[in-house]
């Protein structure tokens, strides 16, 4: 970023998924999000976009399989592709990064 731009980080209210282990089970992923907003955006105007950043991220969510969630290696995959659905969404003049803080597995 330039110099002296301040950072304002929003946090995205949680998603979980169900989704089924090869047992049958019905597992949940949940997963945190924050953005970091582009300066000119401000939180207010972000929270009106951020539900189409939430339904890209559920779309995805919703086609990965249990045994591709619960595998370490595929982590930085599905980060990659979170964050990218989410600025594709919500719009890369709106939104520099997304962080995820949360992916929890039960």
């Amino acid at each position: 970023g330039k110099e002296g731009e301040k950072i304002i980080s929003v946090d995205i209210p949680p998603i979980v998924v169900d989704l089924r282990d090869g047992d049958g089970r019905l597992r949940h992923l949940k997963v945190g999000m924050a953005a970091e907003l582009a300066e000119a955006v401000n939180a207010e105007e972000f929270k009106l976009v951020s539900p189409r950043g939430r339904e890209a991220t559920l779309t995805y969510l919703r086609s990965l399989t249990f045994e591709e969630v619960a595998d370490p290696t595929k982590y930085a995959t599905i980060k990659e592709e979170i964050s990218k659905r989410m600025i594709d969404a919500l719009g890369a003049d709106k939104v520099h990064r997304i962080l995820l803080v949360d992916f929890v597995l039960q």
